[in-house]
């Protein structure tokens, strides 16, 4: 008998192992990239931010207040090395994917509490002065 003929009887994972999609590590790679960017970019705002509203002296939106205060960046430091070195920790691909979908998720909600905290103040800042 031949034995390079295929047996079609056989799991395709036994016939080629490229033959099955292994998951892709992008997404969680993706996320660590993106969690970087909003630390550095929250960093900058933040301090801009705070000495823009002492300049100008007006009161600071409650979540503006809580975004500026030190411990909200400590906070999102910690969720980005933890998004990071949870995936290079886990064993599975699967598992770094799955990491990868939850910070994207949660990375939108930072960034939307970023933008209503530091956008929506300094557009009230610029109308006021107009």
């Amino acid at each position: 008998m031949n034995a390079s003929r295929i047996d079609p009887y056989r799991p395709a994972d036994e016939l080629n192992a490229a033959a099955t999609k292994r998951p892709s590590n992008a997404t969680w790679i993706f996320a660590s990239l993106l969690w970087f960017s909003l630390s550095v970019k929250y960093v900058v705002a933040a301090r801009v931010s705070k000495s823009m509203f002492e300049d100008f002296e007006i009161e600071i939106p409650l979540l503006t207040q809580w975004l500026l205060n030190p411990l909200a960046v400590v906070l999102l430091m910690a969720i980005t090395l933890g998004v990071f070195f949870g995936g290079l920790a886990l064993p599975d691909r699967v598992k770094r994917r799955t990491l990868g979908r939850i910070a994207l998720v949660v990375w939108i909600f930072a960034l939307a509490a970023s933008i209503v905290g530091f956008v929506l103040p300094l557009m009230t800042l610029i109308r006021n002065l107009s």
